[in-house]
């Protein structure tokens, strides 16, 4: 458990007015762009609020998580990092984690200290508590501005994409609320969430706008190598669709419809083999990812959070039959897509953080409502570009996995938020070349 220190109540309002303030001074930069300046703010009130709600509701409401653990396994690094400065760099920016033969002292009071994963996030709140004194709620902070910035830049990014659609973008990217609640605190889900928007964001600056510098190159393998850490299932999920955007972006300058007849069915059926090979590669030290043993390792984790959640009167669903056989693989992807976008339902909320899901989920079927009507009244032929294709797939992917093994509506809240804004982007995409002239990409 955790209790607020005198510096979270005296440092926390200091660092808020600190940073509102830069980011007054910095929408400045989008003088000319007033939706830009609007959004920069908003977006970044509406972060660091959603990032406090999450601390403070685990810290009063629920007594405790995993957001309070990894804060507590923060602080032991810390003291590392003061007692052994050198070792401590070497720790935080290695793979190391903390064994009792190096570290006793710290191991008994650590809750995740041999979880690599875990500790990439006790790491960087390490890192950051030694500008904010052990704050846990400055640590939030400076973890929902992390989160921030990856959602701005794919805000951005989209935007030079589809401009006449900007209002939308912004929706999609910075204002969903289960993304700036469950994507803003000392989680794994913040972090992943960034670096998935990093990633998106800077392949298609050098796909789309051949913005190829090697600065760029470098930060999308650091991405890549952060997220295979912290969650590997993520970068799992979207390594096959980035391939496919990739291809079908310097492909798209071909013309001839005959040459593209003729280069489609190589390049596409080459970029699953690589997206195969590359997912194999990065399961082979992680058992439970491999590629064989995907059936088994979702069962495992649908049983133990099912288990988990009856113990303590949660919220759990059921989808059914999740054996992985041709005939029942296609009731998997529909079960999981809808129980994924589309519920709770109203019927099925059983505490106060469900009321935001569920009224997401009306959202997202007014969304989907409006696409199908829209779609029916077009007579236009409908053109679906790399980055929609990546999308569909994505999303298609990811809600098939996170639907499947999440077994709790609560789980399920917090695994599928790097789907959301791909998820509604798209949608306002196609409802937008539906009703008006097509934005080429």
């Amino acid at each position: 458990m955790v209790n607020l220190s005198p510096y979270d109540f005296v440092i926390t309002p200091i660092y808020f007015f600190f940073l509102y303030l830069f980011f007054l001074i910095g929408s400045s930069k989008y003088r000319k762009e007033p939706l830009y300046k609007k959004y920069f703010v908003r977006s970044f009130l509406f972060r660091i609020l959603g990032g406090l709600s999450f601390a403070l509701i685990y810290l009063f409401y629920y007594d405790g998580g995993d957001t309070i653990n990894y804060f507590i396994d923060s602080k032991m690094i810390t003291e590392i990092l003061y007692d052994h400065p050198l070792d401590g760099l070497v720790l935080i920016f290695s793979n190391q984690t903390i064994t009792r033969a190096v570290y006793p002292q710290y191991v008994g009071v650590m809750v995740f200290p041999g979880d690599p994963s875990a500790l990439i996030v006790s790491k960087m709140a390490a890192l950051f508590n030694v500008v904010t004194f052990n704050s846990f709620l400055c640590d939030t902070i400076l973890f929902s501005l992390f989160g921030f910035w990856g959602s701005w830049r794919l805000f951005l990014t989209m935007a030079r994409i589809y401009p006449t659609i900007t209002r939308q973008i912004g929706t999609a990217c910075l204002f969903i609320p289960s993304v700036f609640f469950w994507g803003s605190g000392i989680m794994k889900d913040t972090l992943c969430i960034a670096l998935i928007c990093y990633i998106v964001s800077i392949t298609l600056e050098i796909t789309v706008f051949k913005e190829r510098s090697p600065w760029k190159i470098i930060m999308l393998v650091i991405y890549c190598y952060l997220l295979i850490g912290i969650k590997i299932y993520i970068f799992m999920c979207l390594t096959i669709p980035i391939l496919i955007l990739v291809i079908l972006s310097l492909t798209k300058r071909i013309k001839s419809l005959a040459w593209k007849i003729i280069v489609y069915p190589i390049l596409i059926p080459i970029g699953f083999a690589i997206g195969y090979y590359v997912i194999d590669v990065v399961s082979e030290d992680n058992a439970k990812y491999d590629l064989d043993k995907i059936e088994q390792t979702s069962k495992i984790t649908r049983f133990y959070i099912d288990k988990m959640t009856k113990k303590t009167d949660g919220s759990s669903y059921d989808i059914g039959n999740v054996e992985f056989t041709i005939t029942n693989i296609p009731l998997l992807f529909t079960r999981s897509f809808i129980v994924t976008f589309y519920r709770p339902y109203l019927w099925e909320i059983r505490n106060p953080l469900m009321i935001l899901s569920s009224l997401e989920g009306i959202f997202f079927m007014y969304l989907s409502y409006s696409l199908i009507k829209v779609l029916f009244k077009s007579k236009k032929k409908m053109v679906f570009t790399p980055f929609v294709i990546f999308c569909i797939i994505f999303v298609v992917i990811f809600s098939f996995i996170v639907g499947v093994t999440s077994a709790n509506f609560g789980t399920l809240a917090r695994y599928k938020i790097p789907l959301l804004p791909f998820f509604v982007i798209v949608i306002y995409i196609l409802i937008h070349q539906a009703k008006s002239k097509y934005d080429n990409i």
